[in-house]
């Protein structure tokens, strides 16, 4: 066991030292992510996943690597910023990235401009429906937050925007719809706030009677 370890390690030094010459052979990254994961090599599994999400063919595997490098990156001490910036590359890679989503609203959630930023990008490419939604929620507590906690900017009006924009595509959902007039109440808009909460009432009682 003890030579099968040594010569796995030979292997997986061959792998990095081929991939620093060819940076673009994706043979080299397979080979050291592969290797990397057998020895849980945390530090070569990162170098191999930021390799691979240079270098496989579309945007949801791209940023499924550079998801995994982030996480991978986050558990080293010091290293946060770094897996925000992965995970940051990620949800430009795929906007319908949901882990890439939830990881920077927790990462971030001390800087609202740049969350809001960040989502507010994906949220104008993202295609799946259950996407838009979560990005608009997390736009809209992100805003409500900030506004509650006394910040002035994102406005409110942004969260609204975003939460109209998952109203658009899941009318009925209930979540959104409380968020909703939570901030057209934080911006004083109490007739909006009101037709969302009968909005709320209504899709609940909908719910019941299919139930």
């Amino acid at each position: 066991a003890g030579n099968d370890i040594a010569r796995m390690r030979a292997a997986l030094a061959g792998y990095h030292d081929a991939l620093n010459l060819w940076p673009d052979s994706l043979l080299a990254a397979r080979g050291l992510e592969r290797l990397a994961e057998q020895l849980k090599d945390r530090d070569a599994l990162i170098t191999a996943n930021r390799a691979l999400a240079r270098l496989v063919d579309s945007s949801p595997r791209r940023a499924g690597h550079f998801v995994r490098a982030a996480q991978l990156t986050a558990e080293e001490p010091g290293l946060l910023g770094v897996a925000i910036d992965l995970y940051e590359q990620a949800l430009l890679e795929d906007p319908d990235c949901d882990a890439a989503v939830l990881a920077l609203a927790r990462g971030l959630a001390t800087e609202p401009v740049r969350l809001v930023d960040r989502l507010g990008t994906a949220l104008e490419r993202a295609r799946k429906s259950t996407q838009i939604v979560l990005l608009g929620m997390e736009i809209g507590k992100a805003v409500l937050r900030h506004f509650d906690a006394g910040g002035t900017s994102p406005d409110p009006s942004v969260g609204t925007a975003a939460i109209r924009r998952a109203l658009a595509v899941a009318p009925e959902d209930a979540a959104a719809l409380m968020l909703s007039a939570k901030l057209y109440s934080a911006q004083r808009l109490y007739s909006e706030a009101r037709d969302a909460w009968q909005r709320v009432v209504a899709a609940a009682r909908h719910f019941e009677i299919r139930v």
